[in-house]
């Protein structure tokens, strides 16, 4: 009784809702409406996140001697290209890694 009182939209699984069939237009636009401003306002949280999750950088690289071997426990430093201020300083590993982690974006 209940399923000839009501007719289904949208599809089966996912954001189903009804609509009684006595409801005009305007009514079935007032749904419509209300769906898509959840849809809007969640692809925007989910635009503006992965927006500023992106700000953050690295830079990484190896010090090499100008024998070829590695450069073990040198500081290296990063400079701000504006005024030239240091930014970070970071030590080589034995190995002569270096890595800058969560640098903001301009820097």
């Amino acid at each position: 009784m209940l399923a000839k009182m009501f007719t289904f939209v949208g599809r089966r699984g996912r954001g189903e809702f009804y609509i009684p069939p006595w409801a005009d237009a305007s009514f079935k636009m007032t749904q419509f409406y209300k769906i898509m401003k959840r849809v809007w306002f969640w692809s925007m949280v989910m635009f503006v996140t992965g927006s500023l999750m992106a700000q953050e950088g690295r830079i990484y690289g190896a010090l090499k001697s100008p024998e070829g071997g590695a450069v073990e426990f040198a500081n290296v430093v990063l400079y701000q290209a504006v005024d030239s201020s240091i930014v970070k300083v970071e030590p080589s590993d034995a190995a002569g890694k270096f890595a800058f982690a969560g640098l903001k974006e301009g820097v």
